[in-house]
């Protein structure tokens, strides 16, 4: 449930995104090639206003309390990739804070 949980949000967030998109850029075709197209030709403004709705997203997506499944299903996949990337993820944030913390 979990995994069909991740691929609707994903699924959400990308269709979300394309539609943020084609309102910036007044997309017609949206054909992988014409989409790269965009992205690339947008204005500085366009891009502030394509991120401005991508923070609204990801703020609906922490504060809403119906979006929990969600949110770990996020977190989750962050950390994951953090962690292929070499970088601290969940884990490691959670043993450092516990050392900080009984540190102090």
């Amino acid at each position: 449930m979990a995994q069909t949980a991740a691929n609707e949000t994903k699924d959400e967030a990308g269709s979300r995104f394309l539609e943020a998109l084609q309102r910036v850029a007044g997309l017609t075709d949206m054909s992988e090639a014409s989409v790269t197209a965009a992205i690339a030709k947008l204005t500085p403004e366009q891009r502030q206003q394509l991120q401005a709705e991508a923070d609204e997203a990801k703020r609906e997506l922490f504060e809403k309390e119906e979006k929990k499944e969600d949110r770990e299903v996020y977190l989750k996949t962050m950390s994951q990739q953090a962690e292929q990337a070499g970088m601290p993820g969940t884990a490691d944030v959670e043993f450092m804070s516990k050392k900080i913390s009984a540190f102090m």
